[in-house]
């Protein structure tokens, strides 16, 4: 899936436009079911319509981008809108109320439906904060940013051993027992540690996909911290 960058622009000027107002709004990005003619594409924005009342819709080529304001549940309009969409990844994006939320949440959609394949597991749909590792593999400066001071910098900043111990964790194959050993501790004291780690961001090391998030995070974090230092 290929975007051009200026076309969350384009759509947020369009919503502009027509007279939208800051509310609840959700984005979503996927793709057609296949190339879409002149009609084809006028039935899939009424459908689309008719499923979230005055949502718009972008069609560029098999890309499908749309942008649904609504004072119901976001969730009930995203399993409306999802049928619409054809098959593969469909993305949504981080809850937005003003524009410009709404033009930043179209871009991690976006960038998010890029880098969904690198996700064989990926629920559909997904959102996109969901997606922050594949996003930093497609260059997305923004993901990166976002999953050191979400998934790294809480860590390093509760203090004790927390950021030594998942750290530990990860280079040691996300063994318990090793990790202990290797730090002069009990498996117990290791468990302990993980759990106040998964209250403390909600991502539980011991799960694979989080420790895959985690292990992502810590390597960002630490290069920008060495950058830091080597100024």
């Amino acid at each position: 899936m290929r975007w051009c960058a200026g076309r969350s622009t384009t759509i947020s000027s369009r919503a502009a436009a027509l007279g939208w107002k800051p509310g609840p709004t959700l984005v979503m990005v996927g793709r057609t079911e296949g190339p879409l003619g002149e009609v084809q594409s006028a039935e899939l924005r009424r459908t689309i319509r008719r499923a979230a009342h005055g949502a718009l819709a972008g069609i560029h080529g098999e890309d499908l981008v749309v942008i649904a304001r609504s004072d119901s549940a976001l969730d009930e309009v995203t399993k409306a809108l999802l049928p619409t969409f054809g098959s593969g990844p469909v993305v949504v994006g981080p809850p937005a109320i003003t524009l410009v939320e709404v033009a930043r949440s179209t871009r991690a959609a976006i960038n998010g439906a890029s880098a969904a394949p690198a996700w064989a597991l990926a629920p559909r749909p997904v959102n996109a904060d969901d997606l922050l590792p594949e996003r930093v593999l497609i260059g997305d400066s923004s993901a990166a940013e976002r999953l050191i001071a979400v998934a790294y910098d809480p860590i390093a900043s509760a203090g004790g051993s927390l950021k030594e111990t998942v750290a530990t964790f990860l280079d040691c194959g996300r063994s318990l027992e090793l990790a202990s050993r290797t730090m002069f501790v009990h498996a117990n004291t290791v468990r302990y540690r993980l759990r106040k780690v998964a209250d403390l961001t909600g991502w539980d090391v011991l799960s694979t996909r989080d420790a895959h998030v985690l292990e992502t995070a810590f390597a960002l974090g630490r290069l920008r911290d060495a950058a830091a230092l080597s100024l």
